[in-house]
């Protein structure tokens, strides 16, 4: 399946027809592409996220673009943070970690068993990831993702998880966003999952701050 920009109405309907459900809406850009479109823009840019997808699947070449923007002296200005959802191992980050500002990391569940049935992968290097990053002042984000029926960081009396407020404090002050499960984008089971509202994603926000986390944040839209 061949994508052309100039046709393009952004129906997405090529992804359903892609049997890996995978867009086709992609092109090549080089780390000097990337300055050219920065010094274009740089008076309104006081710095970068480079976000996906799972912008760690592409190391080599974001090592590369922060590498270069640290070197330029009309750029060096410009903060460098990552979007990520944590599965980048520790080598990964270490190769990372001299060029960047910050990352915000995804965790979408709590217990290992809940992680798993929602991403399909365990949660030990999340954490793991967490821990680094925090560890060396490089945690800018924490970001919860709330799936109405299926989410764990609550416990039955509505208070934040144990476990789970003991991890987040050792991690040190880090802000905390509340993100909402919602339907877009999204196939297969979950398409009948029911979205999160902003009362619960206010219930949540409020049992992170008793325990003196945060800051809290939740979506400009709910």
């Amino acid at each position: 399946m061949r994508w052309q920009a100039a046709l393009c109405t952004d129906c997405d309907r090529c992804i359903d027809g892609c049997p890996r459900h995978a867009s086709p809406k992609t092109s090549q850009i080089s780390v000097a592409e990337v300055l050219a479109l920065l010094r274009r823009y740089g008076p309104l840019l006081t710095g970068i996220t480079v976000s996906g997808g799972e912008a760690t699947t592409q190391l080599p070449f974001v090592i590369a673009l922060f590498t270069a923007i640290r070197q330029a002296q009309d750029l060096s200005h410009l903060t460098c943070l990552l979007d990520s959802n944590g599965s980048l191992a520790e080598t990964g980050w270490q190769r990372l970690l001299p060029v960047l500002d910050g990352a915000m990391i995804d965790l979408k569940g709590w217990r290992d068993s809940v992680h798993h049935s929602l991403t399909g992968v365990g949660r030990e290097r999340v954490l793991a990831s967490l821990r680094l990053l925090a560890s060396h002042g490089k945690l800018a984000e924490l970001r919860l993702l709330h799936v109405p029926g299926r989410s764990d960081f609550l416990d039955a009396d509505g208070k934040l998880e144990t476990g789970l407020a003991s991890f987040l404090q050792n991690l040190g002050p880090v802000p905390i966003r509340l993100n909402g499960f919602r339907q877009h984008g999204v196939r297969g089971v979950a398409t009948s999952w029911p979205e999160a509202g902003r009362d619960e994603l206010t219930r949540l926000a409020r049992a992170v701050s008793d325990r003196g986390l945060g800051p809290v944040s939740l979506p400009a839209i709910i």
